[in-house]
């Protein structure tokens, strides 16, 4: 079917029965992947999370210290003088 746009054309029509159809066969598949992603992958991320939260919050500490001993090791030079 044309529409008043030369460069448009309508879809066809959809059929209610095999998109109820593909919607019961594909529902258990999503349920249990709904189920896996909440009780598996969620708190395996979490973990991971914390521990990269450390990891970061640990370098940062010794960038921190770093910074203070090469500042002390000037001051040390500079008195020496």
């Amino acid at each position: 079917m044309k529409t008043n746009f030369a460069d448009l054309e309508r879809l066809p029509k959809a059929n209610f029965w095999r998109h109820l159809l593909n919607y019961w066969w594909n529902r258990p598949r999503v349920f249990v992947e709904d189920i896996h992603e909440k009780y598996i992958l969620k708190p395996k991320e979490e973990k991971e999370k914390i521990k990269l939260d450390q990891i970061i919050n640990e370098t940062e500490l010794l960038n921190k210290m770093i910074k203070l001993e090469l500042e002390l090791s000037k001051i040390k030079k500079n008195s020496t003088k």
